[in-house]
Protein backbone atom coordinates (compact mmCIF):
# COMPACT_ATOMS: atom_id res chain seq x y z
CA UNK A 1 0.00 0.00 0.00
CA UNK A 2 1.76 3.32 -1.13
CA UNK A 3 0.51 6.21 1.18
CA UNK A 4 1.23 9.60 0.82
CA UNK A 5 2.61 12.01 3.67
CA UNK A 6 0.51 13.13 6.15
CA UNK A 7 0.31 16.84 4.98
CA UNK A 8 -0.70 15.54 1.72
CA UNK A 9 -3.87 14.42 1.74
CA UNK A 10 -5.54 11.40 -0.37
CA UNK A 11 -8.51 13.69 -1.50
CA UNK A 12 -8.78 17.05 -2.01
CA UNK A 13 -11.35 19.81 -0.72
CA UNK A 14 -14.08 20.94 -2.49
CA UNK A 15 -14.02 23.91 -4.77
CA UNK A 16 -15.16 27.66 -3.90
CA UNK A 17 -18.38 28.64 -5.19
CA UNK A 18 -16.81 30.93 -7.72
CA UNK A 19 -14.71 27.41 -9.27
CA UNK A 20 -17.42 24.92 -9.03
CA UNK A 21 -18.21 22.70 -12.17
CA UNK A 22 -21.09 24.78 -13.88
CA UNK A 23 -23.17 21.05 -14.16
CA UNK A 24 -23.24 21.00 -9.94
CA UNK A 25 -24.49 24.44 -10.47
CA UNK A 26 -27.23 23.24 -12.90
CA UNK A 27 -28.27 20.64 -10.58
CA UNK A 28 -28.47 22.89 -7.52
CA UNK A 29 -30.51 25.53 -9.38
CA UNK A 30 -32.77 22.59 -10.33
CA UNK A 31 -33.17 21.54 -6.89
CA UNK A 32 -34.08 24.62 -5.43
CA UNK A 33 -36.70 25.10 -8.58
CA UNK A 34 -38.39 21.78 -7.35
CA UNK A 35 -38.73 22.86 -3.72
CA UNK A 36 -39.95 26.53 -4.56
CA UNK A 37 -42.74 24.58 -6.67
CA UNK A 38 -43.58 22.47 -4.38
CA UNK A 39 -44.17 24.87 -1.63
CA UNK A 40 -45.58 27.23 -4.06
CA UNK A 41 -48.83 24.50 -4.50
CA UNK A 42 -49.22 23.70 -1.42
CA UNK A 43 -49.58 27.99 -0.29
CA UNK A 44 -52.19 28.20 -3.32
CA UNK A 45 -54.33 25.26 -1.74
CA UNK A 46 -54.99 27.71 0.93
CA UNK A 47 -58.49 28.50 0.67
CA UNK A 48 -59.81 32.13 0.70
CA UNK A 49 -61.56 32.43 4.01
CA UNK A 50 -60.23 30.59 7.01
CA UNK A 51 -63.07 30.08 9.28
CA UNK A 52 -65.95 30.65 6.91
CA UNK A 53 -66.52 26.94 7.22
CA UNK A 54 -62.76 25.64 6.96
CA UNK A 55 -60.51 26.18 10.54
CA UNK A 56 -56.75 26.50 9.93
CA UNK A 57 -56.56 22.84 11.86
CA UNK A 58 -58.83 21.63 9.19
CA UNK A 59 -57.00 22.88 6.68
CA UNK A 60 -53.63 21.50 7.78
CA UNK A 61 -55.23 18.02 8.68
CA UNK A 62 -56.89 18.08 4.91
CA UNK A 63 -53.31 18.41 2.77
CA UNK A 64 -52.50 15.76 0.51
CA UNK A 65 -48.99 15.04 1.94
CA UNK A 66 -48.81 12.24 -0.34
CA UNK A 67 -49.02 14.51 -3.11
CA UNK A 68 -46.82 16.94 -2.15
CA UNK A 69 -44.27 14.36 -1.04
CA UNK A 70 -44.27 13.23 -4.56
CA UNK A 71 -43.48 16.92 -5.73
CA UNK A 72 -40.21 16.50 -4.40
CA UNK A 73 -39.74 13.14 -6.10
CA UNK A 74 -37.83 14.36 -8.88
CA UNK A 75 -35.12 15.91 -6.54
CA UNK A 76 -33.66 12.66 -6.52
CA UNK A 77 -32.13 12.34 -10.15
CA UNK A 78 -29.95 15.85 -9.71
CA UNK A 79 -29.03 15.01 -6.47
CA UNK A 80 -28.39 11.06 -7.96
CA UNK A 81 -25.94 13.06 -10.37
CA UNK A 82 -24.13 15.49 -7.89
CA UNK A 83 -23.07 11.72 -5.85
CA UNK A 84 -22.04 10.23 -8.78
CA UNK A 85 -20.26 12.72 -10.08
CA UNK A 86 -18.51 14.21 -6.92
CA UNK A 87 -17.59 10.11 -6.27
CA UNK A 88 -16.43 9.56 -9.51
CA UNK A 89 -13.78 12.27 -9.46
CA UNK A 90 -12.65 11.70 -6.06
CA UNK A 91 -11.77 8.03 -6.95
CA UNK A 92 -9.83 9.76 -10.26
CA UNK A 93 -8.12 12.15 -7.96
CA UNK A 94 -7.14 10.30 -5.35
CA UNK A 95 -5.80 7.54 -7.70
CA UNK A 96 -3.82 9.87 -10.09
CA UNK A 97 -2.38 10.82 -6.30
CA UNK A 98 -1.64 7.48 -5.13
CA UNK A 99 0.11 7.00 -8.33
CA UNK A 100 2.30 9.87 -8.62
CA UNK A 101 3.48 8.91 -5.43
CA UNK A 102 4.55 5.70 -6.39
CA UNK A 103 5.63 7.32 -9.51
CA UNK A 104 3.37 5.15 -11.91
CA UNK A 105 2.32 8.49 -13.12
CA UNK A 106 3.48 11.12 -14.84
CA UNK A 107 3.27 14.86 -14.16
CA UNK A 108 0.54 15.65 -16.47
CA UNK A 109 -1.01 12.64 -17.31
CA UNK A 110 -4.82 12.26 -18.15
CA UNK A 111 -6.63 11.66 -14.47
CA UNK A 112 -8.90 9.81 -16.59
CA UNK A 113 -5.78 7.20 -18.21
CA UNK A 114 -5.34 6.19 -14.29
CA UNK A 115 -9.20 4.73 -13.71
CA UNK A 116 -10.17 1.64 -14.86
CA UNK A 117 -13.24 0.59 -16.54
CA UNK A 118 -15.71 -0.16 -13.55
CA UNK A 119 -14.46 0.62 -11.22
CA UNK A 120 -17.32 2.50 -10.14
CA UNK A 121 -19.87 0.39 -9.36
CA UNK A 122 -19.85 1.18 -5.54
CA UNK A 123 -20.50 4.59 -6.24
CA UNK A 124 -23.54 3.72 -8.52
CA UNK A 125 -24.67 2.02 -6.06
CA UNK A 126 -24.39 4.79 -3.17
CA UNK A 127 -25.99 7.44 -5.25
CA UNK A 128 -28.92 5.97 -5.49
CA UNK A 129 -28.78 5.48 -1.94
CA UNK A 130 -27.50 8.62 -0.59
CA UNK A 131 -30.34 10.44 -3.28
CA UNK A 132 -33.17 8.56 -1.26
CA UNK A 133 -31.84 9.52 1.53
CA UNK A 134 -31.44 13.02 0.90
CA UNK A 135 -35.28 13.36 -0.73
CA UNK A 136 -36.71 11.87 1.99
CA UNK A 137 -35.10 13.95 4.40
CA UNK A 138 -35.93 16.70 2.77
CA UNK A 139 -39.75 16.32 2.88
CA UNK A 140 -39.66 15.56 6.27
CA UNK A 141 -37.69 19.24 6.80
CA UNK A 142 -40.08 20.92 4.74
CA UNK A 143 -43.24 19.39 5.83
CA UNK A 144 -42.32 20.04 10.19
CA UNK A 145 -42.01 23.31 9.14
CA UNK A 146 -44.85 23.89 7.44
CA UNK A 147 -46.86 22.24 10.16
CA UNK A 148 -44.95 24.94 12.75
CA UNK A 149 -46.17 27.50 10.90
CA UNK A 150 -49.90 26.54 11.09
CA UNK A 151 -49.92 25.56 14.21
CA UNK A 152 -48.48 28.98 15.21
CA UNK A 153 -51.69 30.18 12.84
CA UNK A 154 -54.16 27.85 14.64
CA UNK A 155 -53.38 29.56 18.04
CA UNK A 156 -53.77 32.94 16.64
CA UNK A 157 -56.85 31.79 15.82
CA UNK A 158 -57.73 30.51 18.71
CA UNK A 159 -56.86 33.72 20.50
CA UNK A 160 -59.24 35.82 18.14
CA UNK A 161 -56.28 37.83 17.08
CA UNK A 162 -57.03 37.37 12.93
CA UNK A 163 -60.45 36.95 10.83
CA UNK A 164 -60.44 34.19 8.58
CA UNK A 165 -59.65 36.20 5.42
CA UNK A 166 -56.26 37.37 7.46
CA UNK A 167 -55.55 33.59 8.72
CA UNK A 168 -56.06 32.34 4.95
CA UNK A 169 -53.57 35.42 3.46
CA UNK A 170 -51.18 35.00 6.48
CA UNK A 171 -51.02 31.26 5.87
CA UNK A 172 -50.68 31.59 2.08
CA UNK A 173 -47.92 34.20 2.79
CA UNK A 174 -45.84 31.89 5.54
CA UNK A 175 -46.06 28.16 3.70
CA UNK A 176 -42.48 26.92 4.37
CA UNK A 177 -40.65 29.90 5.90
CA UNK A 178 -39.32 29.52 9.12
CA UNK A 179 -40.76 31.70 11.82
CA UNK A 180 -38.18 34.71 11.53
CA UNK A 181 -39.21 35.25 7.85
CA UNK A 182 -42.40 34.84 8.34
CA UNK A 183 -42.37 37.56 11.16
CA UNK A 184 -40.75 39.95 8.56
CA UNK A 185 -43.81 39.32 6.03
CA UNK A 186 -46.25 40.40 8.88
CA UNK A 187 -44.12 43.56 9.35
CA UNK A 188 -44.05 43.48 5.42
CA UNK A 189 -47.71 43.46 5.50
CA UNK A 190 -48.30 45.99 8.81
CA UNK A 191 -45.85 48.66 7.28
CA UNK A 192 -46.97 48.43 3.89
CA UNK A 193 -51.12 49.09 5.57
CA UNK A 194 -49.65 52.19 7.52
CA UNK A 195 -47.78 54.06 5.43
CA UNK A 196 -51.00 53.41 2.83
CA UNK A 197 -53.62 54.98 5.33
CA UNK A 198 -51.03 57.29 6.75
CA UNK A 199 -52.05 60.19 4.09
CA UNK A 200 -56.03 60.05 5.25
CA UNK A 201 -56.81 59.39 1.80
CA UNK A 202 -56.37 55.76 0.86
CA UNK A 203 -59.58 53.76 1.78
CA UNK A 204 -59.08 50.89 3.78
CA UNK A 205 -60.02 48.22 1.39
CA UNK A 206 -57.63 49.67 -0.87
CA UNK A 207 -54.52 49.96 1.89
CA UNK A 208 -55.72 46.37 2.38
CA UNK A 209 -55.19 45.29 -1.05
CA UNK A 210 -51.36 46.80 -1.36
CA UNK A 211 -50.33 45.38 1.83
CA UNK A 212 -51.09 42.92 0.71
CA UNK A 213 -49.76 42.78 -2.88
CA UNK A 214 -46.55 43.83 -0.19
CA UNK A 215 -46.28 40.90 1.95
CA UNK A 216 -47.43 38.56 -0.91
CA UNK A 217 -43.96 39.91 -2.75
CA UNK A 218 -42.04 39.52 -0.01
CA UNK A 219 -42.95 36.11 0.96
CA UNK A 220 -42.00 34.83 -2.52
CA UNK A 221 -38.71 36.29 -2.54
CA UNK A 222 -37.75 35.21 1.02
CA UNK A 223 -39.67 31.60 -0.28
CA UNK A 224 -37.54 31.71 -3.09
CA UNK A 225 -33.92 32.20 -0.82
CA UNK A 226 -34.92 29.91 1.23
CA UNK A 227 -35.31 27.48 -0.99
CA UNK A 228 -32.40 28.33 -2.83
CA UNK A 229 -30.55 27.87 0.66
CA UNK A 230 -31.48 24.60 0.81
CA UNK A 231 -30.76 23.30 -2.42
CA UNK A 232 -27.27 24.67 -1.63
CA UNK A 233 -26.75 22.62 1.30
CA UNK A 234 -28.20 19.74 0.30
CA UNK A 235 -26.52 20.18 -3.01
CA UNK A 236 -23.05 20.36 -0.70
CA UNK A 237 -24.28 17.06 1.45
CA UNK A 238 -24.40 15.00 -1.62
CA UNK A 239 -20.86 16.25 -2.60
CA UNK A 240 -19.54 14.80 0.16
CA UNK A 241 -21.58 11.92 0.51
CA UNK A 242 -20.29 11.29 -3.55
CA UNK A 243 -16.78 12.01 -1.84
CA UNK A 244 -17.90 9.30 1.18
CA UNK A 245 -18.65 7.09 -1.98
CA UNK A 246 -15.32 7.10 -3.88
CA UNK A 247 -14.05 6.33 -0.58
CA UNK A 248 -16.05 3.33 -0.23
CA UNK A 249 -15.13 2.19 -3.83
CA UNK A 250 -11.23 2.68 -2.81
CA UNK A 251 -11.52 0.57 0.15
CA UNK A 252 -13.45 -1.99 -1.29
CA UNK A 253 -11.19 -2.23 -4.44
CA UNK A 254 -8.22 -2.06 -2.75
CA UNK A 255 -6.26 1.39 -3.27
CA UNK A 256 -6.38 2.81 0.26
CA UNK A 257 -6.24 1.26 3.45
CA UNK A 258 -9.24 0.53 5.83
CA UNK A 259 -8.09 2.00 8.29
CA UNK A 260 -7.52 5.29 6.64
CA UNK A 261 -8.81 8.71 8.75
CA UNK A 262 -10.46 11.24 7.49
CA UNK A 263 -10.60 15.00 8.62
CA UNK A 264 -13.28 18.14 8.23
CA UNK A 265 -11.84 21.23 6.61
CA UNK A 266 -13.42 24.67 6.33
CA UNK A 267 -15.35 26.03 3.96
CA UNK A 268 -14.94 28.95 1.90
CA UNK A 269 -16.92 31.13 4.78
CA UNK A 270 -16.17 29.13 8.24
CA UNK A 271 -18.13 30.22 11.02
CA UNK A 272 -18.37 29.94 14.88
CA UNK A 273 -20.63 26.95 14.30
CA UNK A 274 -17.89 24.80 12.51
CA UNK A 275 -15.16 26.15 14.36
CA UNK A 276 -14.77 23.23 16.87
CA UNK A 277 -15.23 20.66 14.18
CA UNK A 278 -12.52 22.14 12.06
CA UNK A 279 -9.09 20.03 11.80
CA UNK A 280 -10.85 17.02 13.81
CA UNK A 281 -9.70 13.70 12.82
CA UNK A 282 -11.24 10.07 13.28
CA UNK A 283 -11.58 7.12 10.67
CA UNK A 284 -12.53 7.01 7.42
CA UNK A 285 -15.95 5.34 8.13
CA UNK A 286 -16.76 6.67 11.54
CA UNK A 287 -18.66 10.20 12.62
CA UNK A 288 -17.43 13.46 13.57
CA UNK A 289 -17.72 14.86 17.19
CA UNK A 290 -21.35 16.67 16.39
CA UNK A 291 -22.77 12.71 15.11
CA UNK A 292 -22.39 13.32 11.28
CA UNK A 293 -20.94 10.88 9.16
CA UNK A 294 -19.89 13.70 6.43
CA UNK A 295 -20.35 17.97 6.46
CA UNK A 296 -22.35 19.81 6.02
CA UNK A 297 -23.32 20.76 9.80
CA UNK A 298 -25.48 23.54 9.18
CA UNK A 299 -28.09 25.69 6.64
CA UNK A 300 -25.80 26.72 4.06
CA UNK A 301 -22.53 24.85 5.38
CA UNK A 302 -19.72 24.83 2.95
CA UNK A 303 -17.47 22.45 4.85
CA UNK A 304 -15.78 19.65 3.54
CA UNK A 305 -13.49 16.41 4.62
CA UNK A 306 -10.75 15.13 3.58
CA UNK A 307 -9.06 11.06 3.37
CA UNK A 308 -5.75 11.24 4.91
CA UNK A 309 -3.79 7.52 5.36
CA UNK A 310 -3.40 5.79 7.97
CA UNK A 311 -1.71 6.80 11.37
CA UNK A 312 -0.77 4.18 13.70
CA UNK A 313 -0.09 6.04 16.69
CA UNK A 314 -3.22 8.46 16.27
CA UNK A 315 -5.56 5.19 16.17
CA UNK A 316 -3.96 3.94 19.08
CA UNK A 317 -4.68 7.03 20.87
CA UNK A 318 -8.47 7.10 19.62
CA UNK A 319 -8.78 3.34 20.93
CA UNK A 320 -7.68 4.07 23.83
CA UNK A 321 -9.79 7.40 24.45
CA UNK A 322 -12.74 5.38 23.28
CA UNK A 323 -11.88 2.66 25.53
CA UNK A 324 -12.01 5.28 28.49
CA UNK A 325 -15.10 6.54 27.17
CA UNK A 326 -17.25 3.06 26.83
CA UNK A 327 -15.57 2.34 30.71
CA UNK A 328 -16.81 5.70 31.89
CA UNK A 329 -20.25 5.16 30.52
CA UNK A 330 -20.66 1.72 32.12
CA UNK A 331 -19.60 3.03 35.38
Amino acid sequence: MILVSRRAPLSKAALPDDERDPEVGGHEAKVGQIIYSAILWLARTVPDDLGAGTSVEEFGRGIDWMEFSERFTDVRDPLRKVVLQAGRDEVKQMRTTIRKAAGDVAVGTAVEEVVVDGAFEVIDQAAVAFAEQLAGQLVVEISDGIRAAIADLAMQATLGDLTGAQLARKLRSVVGLHAAWRAAVDKTYDRTLAAALADGKTTVARATMLATKASEAKAKALLNRRAWNIARTETQRAQNLGKYAGWQEQVSAGWVAPDSLKEWEEGRDPCDTCAPLVGQIVRWDEPFSNGMLMPPDHPSCRCTANMLPPDDEFVATMNEQRAARELAAAA
